[in-house]
């Protein structure tokens, strides 16, 4: 069975349409869905319950973050497989039971994700090289250079990459419990899944961006409600290279980051 672990911070009617989503496209008796709610303060909950689907609900009084509210989702799921969907995606066909199969099929595979389709109809970018702190400087004095090295299409096979944007990802119940979690608690908001990918390619398995389409992700439904946003991605990304980077190499991050805020200094004067 799949568990379809869902996080949720005022999405409005997004997290009502990927309920209703899930249960019309993907096989009955196949997958229960969990969903956590970060303390909303919208009606996105009242929406989605009003549907009556079978959904085990979870509701905090306080916003733990993407990464601590899906390790408590994890702890309860049932499933031998997880499945990580964002609120703000629907599925017009079924893209999560050929990634479960594909992992399932290939033992030497950590973590899957699929074909993002955006709102606008155009393929998203959903994976990417190891972050290093070349690619931090090379992002911050070049940043047409640094998008470059990226495709402008969805791969048409399966490709192996550094990591799997966390929006929808799927992989063993298994592997989670021998990383000895999920998410490390340490990320608040972004990089817990650039740092979940590394964790399993550590331990010799691969993370596959597979091109099963069928997921339309619309992206930022709860921007609008995160104040300090740029505060917490600050905070992972530097969490991130304190975790895996010496001293000196905490240092070249910051003289980077700072770098970038001068670059977005100087453009906004232009503008």
């Amino acid at each position: 069975m799949l568990s379809i672990l869902i996080v949720n911070f005022n999405t409005g009617g997004w997290l009502r349409d990927c309920l209703a989503s899930l249960f019309a496209v993907l096989p009955a008796g196949t997958f229960e869905v969990l969903v956590l709610d970060n303390a909303s303060a919208d009606d996105s909950v009242a929406r989605a319950e009003a549907l009556n689907l079978p959904v085990s609900w979870t509701r905090l009084d306080r916003n733990v973050g993407f990464a601590a509210g899906n390790n408590e989702l994890a702890a309860r799921a049932a499933g031998d497989f997880l499945c990580l969907l964002n609120p703000d995606t629907t599925l017009n066909a079924d893209a999560l039971t050929p990634l479960v199969e594909y992992v399932r099929s290939h033992p030497d595979v950590g973590i899957a994700g699929p074909h993002h389709l955006g709102a606008d109809g155009h393929w998203q970018l959903t994976f990417g090289e190891p972050v290093t702190l070349r690619g931090e400087f090379l992002y911050a004095l070049h940043p047409a250079r640094f998008w470059a090295r990226y495709p402008n299409d969805s791969p048409e096979r399966p490709t192996d990459v550094a990591w799997l944007a966390g929006s929808c990802l799927v992989l063993r119940t298994s592997l989670m419990q021998d990383l000895g979690g999920l998410f490390d608690p340490r990320f608040f908001l972004n990089d817990e899944d650039i740092d979940l990918c590394r964790r399993a390619r550590d331990r010799g398995l691969r993370c596959v961006y597979v091109p099963v389409r069928g997921l339309v992700h619309f992206g930022g439904a709860s921007r609008p409600f995160l104040t300090d946003e740029k505060r917490h991605t600050f905070r992972s990304r530097r969490a991130y290279f304190e975790k895996y980077y010496p001293l000196p190499g905490q240092w070249l991050f910051l003289l980077a980051n700072g770098l970038r805020r001068i670059r977005d200094s100087v453009s906004r004067l232009r503008r």
